[in-house]
């Protein structure tokens, strides 16, 4: 029994010691941070209207009662949070009457004393009350804001597993907890010890190793991150969705009468309140499971269209190549949109890997005598928080950091080896494609300039005519093709049809008159 578990440890562990010796050293802050900020308590915001304050509702005299009625508030719930502004350094003492309704109706009753507020007169008001029971889960009550006892792992789980496509649970997250990110960490670290005892490897090996450890990482990102809650994720979610389903990408005029975003898109994003807590500090997405269903009762009487979007919207001046590649999985999903964004998002989590390997293959190119250098630098890629957060979203960044990355592969291996033909014809190619991904890969170009000027002083022979012969035609036949592919992506706009555009002024003027309340109206002169 001895002999087999040292077998199995000598497996697991292996490769050089020094390496495991390190990361042990440096697992142990990690692992005291995590344990720290995992039992400090701490408040969470888990009603119905679980979003910070942004703004106040109400103003209000001493003595004069504020009441918000229809609100649910969770079972479990032990306190309740408002957010207030006084007057004055001192504020007073508070009383809160909460009624609940149903089947366990009762009134409950509670106060706080005076306090002396902070210089900026904004405080929090929580107010102690008897724990709900379990049932029913959310009674109907007279006041929101709650503050529950959310550090229960479950409710975690489960309120991270709404609004996800039908295979994804809480399961899936005690998975990626306690098993997938621990053994990804595992594997890193030998995938380094390996390396550094063997003086590399199998480079191929290697590389399959960074891919997967990089893209379940990212995919990881995928599955965490809340829907629609990455950057400018909904116009490139958007962009794709009007690829499939209108074969043009979102139109490219100011003026277009087409919505920005489909109905299907839109409803999904009203019934996760992305409207409210998008981009607002200090927020969390208020979802219950009661308001899945209602998405989903919504979604099966209006049957809402998928192909009715396609107006302009912010991603609409790149091209077409990054979400194209994203088209299949829009393809095999089902047709809710969290079920395509899901798929959408795992497919840009493999093109964020390929960044990875790059940037293996180039420290290997600048340091052959050092492979673990390789590992090392693509570890730090593969774990760098921003750059996972966004490989595991739809955002073109992934597509052309990952282009970026393989041009910057083609230059130094050209600087280093002279001009083949193989590297001409990458590199001519990518030279176009990238900044058709993306405007920004632009910034490249003095880069470019100065690495092949470079390559042309230390290697001009004849040999690399042929080079860059096949660097100038590649770069040529690629434009041309963006060209004419750009024509049918993004077809030249006629005339701006008067009716059209004044019926969608019309309806953007209907839109804002919703938004705003009837003072904002009567200030704005409607």
């Amino acid at each position: 029994m001895r002999v087999g578990r040292s077998r199995v440890g000598a497996i697991v562990f292996a490769g050089d010691r020094r390496v495991w010796k390190a990361a042990a050293i440096a697992a142990v802050p990690f692992l005291a941070l995590i344990a720290f900020y995992c039992l400090r308590p701490r408040d969470y915001y888990t009603g119905t209207n679980s979003v910070e304050a942004y703004g106040y509702i109400v103003e209000t005299a001493p003595g004069e009662p504020v009441c918000v009625p229809g609100l649910r508030i969770p079972a479990g719930t032990a306190r309740i949070r408002l957010q207030l502004l006084s007057g004055a350094r001192t504020r007073p003492a508070l009383h809160m009457a909460l009624h609940l309704g149903g089947s366990q109706a009762r009134a409950i009753d509670s106060a706080l004393a005076p306090i002396v507020v902070p210089s900026n007169r904004v405080s929090a008001a929580v107010f102690t009350i008897p724990r709900l029971p379990s049932h029913p889960s959310e009674p109907l009550a007279s006041l929101c804001l709650t503050a529950s006892d959310v550090s229960r792992i479950g409710a975690i789980l489960h309120r991270a597993s709404l609004f996800r496509p039908s295979p994804v649970g809480p399961w899936l997250y005690v998975l990626i907890l306690l098993i997938v990110l621990p053994g990804l960490a595992l594997a890193s670290v030998r995938c380094l010890a390996l390396t550094a005892l063997a003086g590399g490897g199998s480079v191929r090996r290697t590389v399959a190793w960074l891919f997967a450890i990089a893209a379940l990482n990212f995919a990881c990102w995928a599955l965490i991150t809340p829907p629609f809650q990455a950057p400018d994720e909904v116009d490139h979610f958007a962009y794709t969705q009007s690829l499939v389903q209108r074969g043009e990408a979102p139109s490219r005029n100011l003026d277009s009468p087409l919505p920005r975003w489909s109905s299907a898109e839109t409803l999904a994003l009203e019934d996760t309140s992305f409207f409210n807590d998008h981009q607002v500090g200090d927020t969390r997405p208020p979802w219950t499971s009661r308001q899945q269903v209602h998405y989903s009762a919504k979604v099966a009487a209006s049957h809402p269209s998928s192909s009715d979007g396609g107006g302009n919207e912010t991603a609409a001046t790149h091209g077409a190549i990054y979400y194209a590649a994203l088209a299949p999985a829009y393809l095999l999903a089902s047709s809710s949109p969290f079920s395509q964004l899901t798929l959408m998002r795992l497919t840009s989590a493999l093109i964020g890997a390929l960044t990875v390997v790059f940037a293996f293959l180039l420290a290997r190119e600048l340091a052959p005598g050092r492979p673990w250098l390789g590992v090392l630098a693509a570890l730090l890629v593969a774990y760098q928080p921003m750059y996972g957060f966004i490989s595991g979203a739809v955002n073109n960044d992934v597509g052309v950091n990952a282009g970026a990355a393989a041009l910057e592969l083609l230059l130094i291996m050209m600087l280093r080896r002279g001009v083949t033909l193989r590297l001409g014809l990458l590199t001519g190619g990518l030279l176009i494609a990238l900044p058709i991904v993306k405007g920004t890969a632009y910034s490249l170009y003095p880069v470019v300039g100065i690495a092949l000027l470079a390559t042309l002083y230390r290697h001009h022979r004849r040999a690399g005519i042929p080079g860059w012969a096949a660097l100038a035609a590649a770069a040529l036949v690629v434009r041309e093709l963006s060209v004419h592919i750009a024509h049918i992506f993004h077809p030249a706009a006629g005339p701006a049809n008067l009716a059209a555009t004044q019926s969608a002024g019309k309806g953007r003027l209907k839109d804002l008159e919703l938004l705003l309340g009837p003072e904002q109206r009567r200030k704005c002169g409607s």
